[in-house]
């Protein structure tokens, strides 16, 4: 054994040197639990909530859908002056392409969009609007063409019309 443990354990100065040392120890003991304590009890995070990609404004989204042989500068500013009135966000998109074979892929990505009211302008979006408008019965579609007669389908035929399909759709009729 080590001398310098038996005059630790025999001597005074071993004494206070002996109650120096258990006491470092306790406050190490006691840093410890309350370590571990903190650990145990921290709360635990939440877990990260995917992200999904909404309408924040709350807003009904009314797209029109137009060819370039559509009539689309007056119904766009009367859905235009209608915004300013009614909480609605409105979005233009003119297709590329006045190609029938365009025209259907066209018609889908603005579906995607998850507009309220797609409305469209053009004769030659006939084919790609009544296919939709039978598929996606739950959308609801207006249009210039009147040869249409769906359930989930209005004509308008003036900017009037457009104004008063807006109005129902914002106020959720």
């Amino acid at each position: 054994m080590d001398a310098d443990f038996f005059m630790w354990v025999a001597t005074p100065e071993g004494d206070q040197r002996k109650g120096q040392v258990v006491k470092r120890l306790h406050w190490a003991v006691l840093g410890v639990l309350v370590a571990a304590a903190t650990v145990l009890l921290w709360p635990a995070e939440p877990a990260p909530q995917p992200v999904v990609y909404a309408n924040i404004s709350r807003n009904a989204r009314v797209c029109l859908a137009s060819t370039p042989a559509g009539n689309a500068p007056e119904i766009w500013r009367a859905i235009q002056a209608e915004t300013n009135a009614e909480p609605v966000n409105a979005q233009h998109l003119i297709s590329p392409n006045a190609h029938p074979g365009a025209i259907a892929p066209f018609l889908n990505g603005v579906l995607a969009l998850h507009c309220r009211l797609i409305i469209t302008t053009g004769i030659d979006m006939h084919d790609a609007l009544a296919a939709a408008a039978k598929s996606h019965g739950e959308q609801m579609f207006a249009s210039d063409d009147s040869s249409i007669t769906m359930p989930n389908f209005r004509h308008v035929a003036t900017p009037a019309d457009v104004v008063q399909l807006i109005r129902d759709v914002a106020n959720g009729r």
